[in-house]
């Protein structure tokens, strides 16, 4: 049996590495505002730079005139000042027009380290998918976030207001990811439409029938909840299981293995063209392939 899912409070957007861009900072707004959350968004001052700065030797090389310079730590501090106030200003104007609760918090560390304290199993991290502009790279930061308490929500590379389902897939009738997508279907007035994973003829029945009554007892009516069955093993066929569905949202567990380059949540998100929220592990999600 699955344990209950957290009721998420925070949706945690680091905005010194991609919330500049207006397009990503609405899609995680609007997705704030559709469960109700709260938007925190946090500015982290690379201390690294800071420390290189301090060292004898740095230098950096200035434009337009192509020369050397000693590093300076108090046109560094300035810059990253300015960068954090146009992220606000990004922010402002985004969360202005949609009238949700926010919070701007500029703090100095290590990138990775500082999302990963900040985040709780009650939060939810945005990750820009990569090919959108400004999406993370696979780096420590976006690695920290995988391994971090939060649940994650990873962004496609042209984020677009949907107005289909909330999908969940489900390794079994127990799985959060029904709990979670349940709540997120009544919240935003959505349908709800069920995936169970490859099961055996004998046993798909019965796991639809339990779902669709779990369903119905989190507080989805029952002509809102449709039922699409994976075919087969692997992320193929949870694709094919999703096309056409227009859904706007795609709840799966995600893996327990350490993450790596190309995941089944940045698929679904590049392939499908819909956020992907990933739950901490608590089940199985299909495979590569």
């Amino acid at each position: 049996m699955s344990a209950a899912p957290p009721a998420f409070r925070r949706l945690i957007l680091d905005v010194g590495d991609h919330a500049a861009n207006p397009r990503i900072a609405r899609a995680a707004a609007e997705f704030a505002r559709a469960l109700g959350l709260d938007l925190h968004c946090v500015f982290v001052e690379d201390e690294a730079v800071f420390g290189l700065a301090g060292l004898p030797f740095a230098r950096e090389l200035r434009l337009p005139a192509h020369e050397w310079h000693p590093m300076d730590a108090t046109r560094i501090a300035s810059e990253f000042a300015q960068a954090a106030a146009q992220a606000r200003r990004v922010v402002d104007e985004v969360v202005r027009t949609l009238g949700i609760a926010n919070a701007f918090e500029v703090v100095r560390g290590d990138p990775a380290a500082c999302i990963a304290v900040l985040s709780t199993a009650t939060d939810i991290v945005v990750v820009a998918e990569r090919g959108a502009p400004g999406a993370w790279p696979f780096d420590r930061r976006r690695a920290a976030a995988y391994r971090s308490a939060a649940a994650l929500l990873v962004l496609p590379p042209r984020p677009a207001s949907r107005q289909g389902p909330i999908a969940a897939v489900l390794a079994d009738a127990a799985d959060a990811c029904l709990e979670v997508a349940a709540r997120a279907a009544r919240s935003a007035g959505a349908s709800l439409l069920l995936l169970p994973l490859a099961l055996p003829p004998d046993q798909l029945q019965a796991a639809i029938a339990r779902a669709t009554a779990r369903a119905t007892a989190l507080g989805v009516p029952p002509d809102r909840i449709a039922v699409r069955p994976v075919a087969g093993p692997g992320l193929d066929a949870l694709l094919h299981a999703l096309a056409g569905s227009d859904a706007r949202l795609v709840v799966l567990t995600r893996a327990a293995d350490p993450p790596q380059d190309d995941t089944p949540g940045a698929r679904i998100a590049r392939a499908h063209g819909a956020p992907v929220l990933l739950l901490e592990p608590r089940g199985t999600v299909p495979a590569e392939g």
